[in-house]
């Protein structure tokens, strides 16, 4: 029976692939000013994870001067548009944190 059962949803899911057309459009009409930006929720994340995704997309590194801090959880909304600085500013208003930029170095104090 298992296996009926199995094979009917193998069945059902090459069906459902094939059902499925994907179009696509030559590279040089796409206008990559059109595509836009999406923003990223980070709920009950610890400041360590957070940092680090942010950190990676803008190419920069994550500091803690305090391991205390790593642990911290925040609801976040990151507009990946945003400038670093701009992220920086907005994190900072959490009273619990302290977050400043060194050469190419996000600093958590």
């Amino acid at each position: 029976m298992k296996r009926k059962i199995f094979i009917t949803i193998v069945c059902l899911m090459a069906t459902v692939m094939q059902a499925q057309t994907v179009t696509s459009l030559p590279a040089d009409t796409v206008q990559t000013d059109t595509i836009p930006f999406e923003s990223y929720i980070f709920n009950n994340v610890p400041l360590d994870s957070m940092l680090t995704a942010i950190a990676a997309a803008h190419g920069v590194q994550v500091e803690f001067e305090n391991d205390a801090t790593r642990e911290l959880r925040f609801h976040f909304v990151w507009k990946r548009e945003d400038s670093l600085s701009r992220v920086v500013e907005k994190l900072n208003t959490f009273e619990a944190v302290n977050i400043g930029m060194e050469d190419k170095t996000l600093v958590v104090r």
